[in-house]
């Protein structure tokens, strides 16, 4: 039952389902893995290649953004975005604009815009990245489909929730295809389907979606997995915006 769950929601409004995606950067980043170890050294090796005459150490560039990605995990986004751009710059000074380091700079730069509500420009700033990571990584790369959800998770705070599905939906398919219809990822793509859905008040769609990610989160994760419960709520909220009277989630 909704009721018995610990998420709460305010009111019958388009804000109060938010994405499975809301927290870009921990998803990112999560693929992309420390800016450590064999990674510098082959950054490194790209930036001696690309310039001569750095305006900036390669060094100091990387430790510029890995201490955004710490003061993004402080929720200190404005410093974050500060230091995110001066390592953007200098990586696109220095390795050039059509490298990942710099792309992947730039998606950061977008996350901490995004978690200062300035959601126009953290969208340009995700759009740029995913073009620049499509072209050079490929369409079905989990960097590009997670720039591209990152996209979907702008529009959808913009309000623009059609986009938003419909961007969605791209990252949903182009993850099953590379990763399988049960995979995290694949799933967390289509949860968030289903919000864009609810905010258009297509209730019996919205209720759809979240069932198929309800279960196999079940059968994976099991009953009890917030995840599971997550999504079992946002049923038992589609269900409630169709009937307000209604009282059971089926489950079938």
């Amino acid at each position: 039952m909704a009721s018995t769950l610990t998420t709460s929601v305010a009111s019958k409004s388009s804000n109060s389902i938010s994405p499975q995606s809301d927290a870009p950067y921990n998803e990112y980043h999560e693929r992309e893995g420390p800016l450590v170890g064999q990674k510098y050294k082959k950054t490194k090796a790209s930036f001696n290649q690309a310039s001569s005459v750095p305006t900036m150490n390669i060094g100091t560039l990387l430790s510029l953004r890995i201490t955004g990605h710490a003061l993004v995990c402080q929720k200190k986004y404005a410093k974050a975005e500060a230091k995110y751009q001066i390592a953007f710059n200098g990586l696109k000074e220095s390795l050039g604009w059509q490298h990942e380091e710099t792309l992947s700079c730039l998606n950061d730069l977008g996350i901490s815009l995004y978690h200062q509500n300035k959601f126009t420009e953290a969208k340009r700033k995700y759009q740029s990245a995913f073009e620049g990571l499509k072209e050079l990584l490929g369409p079905q790369h989990p960097k590009t489909l997670a720039c591209l959800q990152h996209i979907g998770s702008a529009l959808y705070r913009q309000a623009k929730y059609i986009e938003a599905e419909s961007t969605y939906r791209q990252v949903y398919w182009e993850r099953r295809k590379a990763l399988g219809a049960h995979h995290k990822d694949t799933l967390s793509a289509l949860q968030d389907v289903g919000d864009a859905l609810l905010c258009q008040n297509r209730y019996i769609e919205s209720a759809a979606e979240y069932r198929k990610v309800y279960r196999t989160r079940q059968r994976t994760l099991g009953e009890r997995h917030q995840d599971t419960r997550l999504v079992l709520f946002k049923i038992g909220k589609a269900l409630e915006y169709k009937n307000p009277h209604a009282a059971i989630i089926g489950k079938s």
